[in-house]
């Protein structure tokens, strides 16, 4: 008798032995109370559930999905008949269709139940667009990211005002205005080539805060704009941005109104500036390119983050409304 199994035998075990692996740093970094104080923790993501995968160390889908699993939260769907201890405002676009806090505190104002005590995440991030990042990037740190095409002059990339296409192309400018798409940005043309003539990209983390390790990413240059082609390490964030840059990343996170949230930074050799020129409220993660190893040890340290932030933003709540 033929017996068939429905996944892959080594899909399940490395999932399962990864599962475990990090369960044990986790009380090992975290500690045994506070891990399982997490389970008492009622959390929901609204209005979207980000999508469980059925191996979710092993997929490449949200990030958010690996931290929620690990720390042993259910995947529950919002009732404005629950209370809630935390609430992550979760929309997979480019502007919010819906804005979470007024529905949720009219919701529970007619269900009976009250938000007083109810931490929130992402709550003010409202439009990840371009052409709004271009815009606090030049508040934040002084200089253009968007240009205009009709005058300059010189190598820019043109890409789609939404989130997540990765349909950059480089052209050259000034163009004509039949050229001219309204849906579309110019950016600077940054000059982030290495010596193997590879582009560089880095993904810096934020989770109240920038977190100690981000993301190098590397990939031909004919595919500079695919990320499906990277080639993907952690590197420690003080390693590569000073105080300065740290701080400043931060404040535009702040700025777009982000708790929690991914951003492209590329780094120009030729004027040593960096570009915040892209920023993901739902992001995908880790990338590709990781070595398994590396892969594990990014999940570690994005869900240590993401716990010690829950804790602090929950406790922060809690102690101001007893006060």
């Amino acid at each position: 008798m033929e017996v068939r199994v429905n996944f892959p035998i080594r899909t399940f075990f490395f999932h399962t032995w990864g599962y475990l692996y990090l369960r044990l740093k986790l009380y090992r970094r975290i500690g045994f109370t506070k891990m399982n104080n997490l389970k008492k923790i009622k959390l929901c993501a609204f209005p979207e559930n980000p999508v469980f995968h059925r191996f979710p160390l092993v997929s490449n889908g949200y990030s958010i999905e690996k931290i929620l699993y690990l720390c042993g939260f259910k995947n529950t769907s919002y009732s404005p008949w629950l209370s809630y201890d935390l609430i992550i405002n979760w929309q997979d676009a480019t502007v919010n269709e819906i804005d979470i806090f007024d529905y949720i505190y009219k919701s529970h104002e007619h269900s009976g139940r009250s938000v007083i005590n109810t931490s929130f995440i992402n709550k003010e991030l409202q439009d990840i667009s371009k052409k709004k990042v271009a815009i606090i990037n030049k508040n934040v740190f002084g200089y253009d990211l968007d240009v205009d095409p009709f005058k300059y002059t010189g190598k820019v990339v043109k890409k789609s005002d939404l989130n997540g296409l990765h349909d950059g192309v480089i052209i050259e400018c000034p163009i004509i205005l039949s050229d001219y798409e309204e849906n579309y940005v110019y950016n600077v043309c940054v000059n982030n080539i290495n010596d193997k003539n590879e582009a560089v990209d880095y993904r810096v983390i934020y989770m109240d805060g920038i977190i100690d390790i981000f993301y190098e990413k590397t990939r031909p240059l004919n595919s500079r704009f695919n990320t499906h082609k990277s080639t993907s390490k952690i590197r420690k964030t003080n390693s590569e941005f000073s105080d300065e840059e740290i701080s400043n990343m931060a404040s535009f996170c702040k700025k777009i109104g982000a708790d929690y949230g991914e951003m492209d930074v590329l780094r120009d050799r030729t004027t040593g500036k960096i570009y915040i020129v892209d920023f993901a409220k739902t992001p995908f993660g880790p990338l590709y390119g990781f070595t398994t190893k590396e892969r594990l040890k990014a999940i570690e340290e994005i869900t240590v983050a993401f716990i010690n932030n829950i804790f602090k933003k929950i406790e922060s709540n809690q102690t101001n409304d007893k006060a």
